[in-house]
């Protein structure tokens, strides 16, 4: 506990008789053995803490949107390359079976260009797809709605 230093002033006024009296006080601590600066060092490094994060939220944000737009880009380049491939099955499934009818191919070559052609079909589902979410998560980072 540290000392009190105290100062005290007394005025007194006799007026028409009767006794005023008006005092004032003033207290302050004199030793504080380091207890104010160590409250006030404290209160420095709360206040430098949240700001660092704050920057870190700040960056996390800007990251989380960028990743999102990104994500976004890639997807949208992705369908017409996505469609191409579709077109090229397409045909390939087109070729295989003139060959199948020309007895020139085997029913094995004209099932996998099938299947090729329901991947390439099931890709460009699914880049569309994915086009969707990427710009669900862009909204949703970017605090839109």
């Amino acid at each position: 506990m540290g000392f009190i230093a105290q100062t005290r002033k007394l005025y007194r006024r006799r007026v028409s008789g009767n006794l005023l009296a008006v005092g004032t006080g003033l207290q302050f601590p004199v030793h504080t053995f380091g207890k104010l600066e160590g409250a006030l060092e404290e209160a420095e490094a709360r206040v430098q803490f949240l700001d660092y994060q704050i920057e870190d939220s700040r960056q996390r944000v800007a990251l989380e949107v960028r990743t999102a737009y990104y994500r976004l880009e890639h997807a949208f380049e992705s369908i017409p390359l996505h469609r191409v491939q579709t077109e090229a099955a397409g045909e390939a499934l087109k070729l295989a079976r003139a060959r199948y009818r020309e007895q020139l191919g085997t029913m094995v070559e004209l099932n996998e260009a099938a299947a090729q052609l329901a991947d390439a079909e099931a890709a460009v589902t699914t880049a569309l797809y994915d086009a969707k979410i990427a710009e669900a998560e862009l909204t949703f980072a970017a605090g839109r709605r």
